[in-house]
Formats: structure tokens, C-alpha cells, sequence
């Protein structure tokens, strides 16, 4: 028999892991449905969190549920309802895992660039910028609350100042836009659609619609912008055929290694509309929160039901 405080715990962190199992199912729908459609990045991101938001819905609405009509004193709970709540504690210590993984590879990585770096004065620029050697071409921010841009000699010495700028400009988009804090919420989501292919999926896509949207920031630099960072996209990726690829960087970076050709094409076409959310999936989410809300008692009879009957 468990007393009523274990039972409290028991049932946040099965409620948890059921409702996320729900919304991981939700999400690999909607994925897969639209994977076919270019999906804005705040979409992508939207739709990779809806699992932990579900899950994280299903145990605020299950704790007021048990607080409010649970009556106090010792029951069982059935082995399911455990298994789940071992499920949700396994997702916790697994973001938790990734988050500090992600960390350490920042760090490491940060250590490793700043041994030969030097501090370069930048205009229009407001965080620190240095210039390291790298057998890569690396152009990147790095770092989630100190951030700074790191830009490779290679690429100082090869790009001229305007092409310099639009690649600033670039970067400096990352930084308004709180990319590398994104990533960092993408990566270490606890949910189970961390577990599958298409986590990954989703990652590479919002990565793309990412630099996309950074791209655009050379827009700031007038009709010539897009042209500009074109030219240094270029020029940037004719440094790298010996070097090899770095797609698991982890920060905001210009060029990893990857295919250029749409970005380029994107670049010199007129600019496009850019991709507006899909809403229909936040507005669906929205309310069933909402009626969840109203329907407390219910919620509370679910739960109770599956206390009892569950094995």
C-alpha cells in the first residue's frame, strides 16, 4: 500500500509519460503527414516540443486533479501506472544525459577553438569576435548566454570586408533569434520522439529553415546584401574541399560542409514570402487544454479508473 504523498509522485510521472507517449504519437503523425511541405522553423521547433508539452499538460491537469478529489490514506497502485512513472524518470535522466553531453561538446569544442584565438575588431557588431586557425573554414556563434563569433583567418583573409559584413550579418541574426538556445531545447526534450529517427529529421529540417532565416539577415546590408553573402558562401566553401566536414557542430555556424546550391538559388532569387507557422496544431493542442481544464472531476474518474483496474 502506498501512502497518499507516493502516490501523488507515482501518478505526476505516469500521467507524464502517458501523455507524452500521446503527444510523441500526435507529433510522428503530423511529421510524417507533412513531410513532403516546408514547414516554417518555429513550426519545426513548435512540433518537436509537443510531446513535452502534452506531457508535461497531462501531469499539471493529473496533480489538480488527484489534489483536488483524491481521498486521503494508503491504496495500491497497479504495476502499470509504476512502469510508467520508471518511464518518465528514464526520459528525464536521458535530456538530462543529452543536455550535459551537448554542454560538454560546447565546451570542448570552445576550448579547443579559443587556444589560438585573437579578439578582432568588427563594426556593427556588439559581441566579442575572434579570429582562430582552423583547417576548416568555421564561421560560427557559440555559446548560449556569453556569445560570441568565431570566424576562422582562412576566411578573414579571403572574403573582402563586404562580403565580411554579410556574413556578420548573418550571424548576428543567430544571436537575436536565440538559435543556439534552441538547440539546445530541441536536443534535450524528454520525450520518447528523442528515441526515434524522426527527431532527427525534424532536427536537420529546422537546421535548414534555421540558415535560411539567418540568411535573410544580410538584408540589412541593402539590395547587395543577398548577393554578398552569396559571394562569401562561395568563397567560404571553396576553403573547405580539403578539410572535412563538420555537421555536428554544436553552434550556429555558416557553412558545415553541406550542398549550397539551394541556399545560393535562394539567395539571388527574388526574396520569397517567408513560411508562416502552422497554427492549426497549436490552436488544436490549445484546446483540448482548455477543455481539459473545465473537465478536472473526469480527469480524476480516468485516473481513478486506471488506478483501480490497471494491473
Amino acid at each position: 500500500m502506498m501512502t497518499f504523498e507516493m502516490r501523488f509522485v507515482v501518478v505526476a510521472l505516469g500521467a507524464f509519460a502517458a501523455s507524452g507517449m500521446v503527444g510523441a504519437l500526435a507529433a510522428w503523425l503530423w511529421a510524417s503527414r507533412r513531410r513532403s511541405a516546408p514547414m516554417a522553423d518555429s513550426t519545426l521547433l513548435f512540433l518537436r516540443l509537443v510531446p513535452s508539452l502534452a506531457a508535461t499538460t497531462g501531469m499539471v491537469l493529473a496533480v489538480l486533479a488527484f489534489v483536488l478529489f483524491e481521498q486521503r490514506g494508503a491504496e495500491n497502485i497497479g504495476v502499470v501506472i509504476r512502469a510508467l512513472a520508471i518511464l518518465a524518470v528514464t526520459l528525464f535522466l536521458s535530456a538530462g544525459w543529452r543536455a550535459w553531453r551537448l554542454h560538454r561538446r560546447t565546451r570542448a569544442t570552445l576550448t579547443q577553438w579559443m587556444r589560438t584565438a585573437e579578439p578582432v575588431a568588427m563594426p556593427d557588431v556588439d559581441v566579442p569576435v575572434f579570429a582562430i586557425t582552423s583547417e576548416f573554414p568555421i564561421v560560427a556563434v557559440v555559446g548560449l548566454f556569453r556569445q560570441r563569433i568565431i570566424i576562422a583567418r582562412s576566411v578573414l583573409e579571403r572574403c573582402a570586408p563586404e562580403e565580411l559584413r554579410a556574413i556578420l550579418a548573418h550571424e548576428y541574426t543567430h544571436i537575436v533569434r536565440h538559435d543556439n538556445l534552441r538547440r539546445v531545447i530541441f536536443t534535450a526534450a524528454p520525450d520518447l520522439l528523442s528515441w526515434l529517427p524522426v527527431s532527427d529529421r525534424l532536427l536537420a529540417a529546422w537546421h535548414e529553415r534555421c540558415e535560411e532565416a539567418a540568411d535573410n539577415g544580410a538584408n540589412s546590408l541593402g539590395e547587395r546584401g543577398r548577393i554578398l553573402l552569396a559571394q562569401a558562401l562561395i568563397r567560404v566553401a571553396r576553403l573547405a574541399p580539403a578539410a572535412p566536414a563538420v555537421q555536428d557542430l554544436p553552434a550556429s555556424a555558416l557553412y558545415r560542409g553541406e550542398d549550397l546550391n539551394r541556399r545560393i538559388h535562394r539567395l539571388l532569387a527574388p526574396p520569397a514570402a517567408v513560411a508562416t507557422p502552422d497554427r492549426l496544431l497549436g490552436y488544436t493542442i490549445a484546446f483540448g487544454i482548455g477543455l481539459s481544464i473545465i473537465a478536472l472531476k473526469p480527469i480524476h474518474d480516468v485516473v481513478e479508473v486506471a488506478v483501480k483496474w490497471l494491473p
